[in-house]
């Protein structure tokens, strides 16, 4: 890597940086080793700029939001992370009834804005970690709502390094996929919703119900990626599904009202979990008590853990997508040396 001409570049353009900068300090799972460049722009103007410098000197880089979905490895050092978590910028327009809100944006502080502004849609959001950016690489949802479906259209940076805008049928979103998951370069500068209006009172409500429903299945005390598979539905018939007895016995006695009442200020799947742990004996790195899909680090979880536990989940859900992406790539000049 050519630090000098990075340098020169970061500073002569005002570009924020940290070197050697240790990950775990930023990422939400509290894990990964040191970056070399840690980059955050504060502007489209600033990324685009960027984005082009990096193109032409042929560097490569990993573009990050928040990480709610990206797990660096500790075992690891990486070379240019870009993040864009400075980049909030929103623009509503009470006029059309439009929101133009930039990638690093809050998603869940974005559907508390949506709620000030009376704007229906978004309600099912409320609660999901990471930026609007990272939102719609995955189409984020819960409770029947997509982040994809009040979009008008999205600004990218294509893989020449040009600014373009796509529409909402251009970025081929499906559950939990669009076009810029997996193999695609596209950089996401910010996208334009189109919205509609409800009642506020309406609209507070459901995201309250939301709220709490999100408790009972969440971990929320040790760092967790949430659930490491996409599974529509209950995520313990097909772990269960050659003990079906078993799982409805356990169903009945901790679904009922009255367990449910008992332990609503602490819910819990702690029994489906030990049972199921209990008939797969490979299960033996840290799992969250609401449910065996979340790995959580709880200080001690090595990459072998997050290995195990792919492998275990596959087994069992291999018609399920990942949600969650392992970085193992971009490393830095000195980890390769090692």
């Amino acid at each position: 890597m050519n630090n000098t001409k990075l340098e020169f570049f970061l500073n002569s353009s005002n570009t924020k940086f940290i070197k050697n900068h240790t990950l775990s300090y930023d990422t939400y799972f509290k894990m990964g080793g040191e970056a070399d460049y840690f980059i955050l722009p504060i502007n489209q103007e600033e990324l685009v700029s960027l984005i082009d410098f990096l193109i032409k000197e042929e560097l490569k880089y990993k573009l990050i939001g928040a990480t709610s979905n990206i797990l660096f490895l500790n075992e690891l050092n990486y070379g240019i992370i870009i993040s864009t978590k400075l980049l909030t910028n929103v623009f509503i327009s009470n006029v059309d009834n439009t929101v133009e809100v930039s990638s690093g944006y809050s998603l869940s502080d974005f559907t508390r804005l949506m709620l000030l502004n009376g704007f229906e849609g978004f309600e099912g959001l409320e609660g999901i970690p990471g930026t609007i950016g990272g939102g719609i690489v995955m189409n984020a949802g819960a409770y029947g709502y997509e982040i994809s479906q009040y979009i008008e259209s999205v600004k990218i940076i294509n893989d020449n390094g040009k600014v373009i805008n796509l529409t909402k049928d251009e970025c081929n979103f499906e559950f939990r996929n669009s076009i810029f998951k997996g193999l695609s370069k596209f950089i996401i500068l910010s996208a334009k919703f189109k919205c509609v209006c409800g009642k506020r009172d309406s609209i507070a409500n459901k995201m309250e119900i939301y709220h709490i429903a999100r408790h009972s299945y969440q971990e929320f005390s040790y760092p967790n990626l949430g659930s490491f598979y996409s599974v529509k539905g209950d995520i313990y018939k097909d772990f269960y599904k050659n003990n079906k007895l078993l799982y409805v016995f356990i169903k009945l006695a901790i679904k009922n009202p009255l367990t449910k009442f008992i332990m609503r200020k602490r819910p819990s799947n702690y029994f489906l979990n030990k049972m199921a742990i209990k008939y797969n004996e490979n299960i033996t790195y840290p799992l969250s008590h609401k449910s065996i899909n979340i790995l959580v680090n709880n200080g001690l979880v090595k990459y072998e853990d997050i290995e195990k536990h792919i492998l275990n989940m596959s087994k069992i859900y291999n018609n399920y997508s990942i949600e969650n992406e392992i970085i193992t790539t971009n490393l830095s000049e000195k980890q390769s040396n090692k």
